[in-house]
């Protein structure tokens, strides 16, 4: 014999449940726990984390080991981040930092 502490709104809808059966909360109990021990386990999830969606994009635009193309085309692509750029150069020119 054991002791558990189960939640009320579990608990109540047991109490329901066994009432409804015509059988003890405590038979009730045993045989809900028992169907979810004897079920097989769940398979784990993927080791490697959740799945990745992926789809053609078509060939590379810039071979990203280019610093000075890949640059030349984020500037092109994402204009805040070219305005950002010369704010650094310009502050870092003007505090004499190379």
């Amino acid at each position: 014999m054991a002791t558990l502490d189960i939640d009320e709104g579990v608990m109540r809808r047991l109490r329901e449940e066994a009432s409804r059966r015509g059988v003890t909360v405590a038979a009730l109990a045993e045989s809900a726990l028992r169907r979810v021990l004897d079920a097989p386990a769940e398979a784990p999830p993927p080791s490697d984390g959740l799945p990745l969606s992926s789809w053609p994009m078509g060939p590379p635009r810039v071979d990203i080991t280019d610093r000075e193309a890949l640059d030349e085309l984020m500037d092109q692509e994402i204009p805040w981040l070219r305005e950002m750029r010369e704010e650094t150069a310009r502050r870092r020119a003007r505090d004499g930092e190379a």
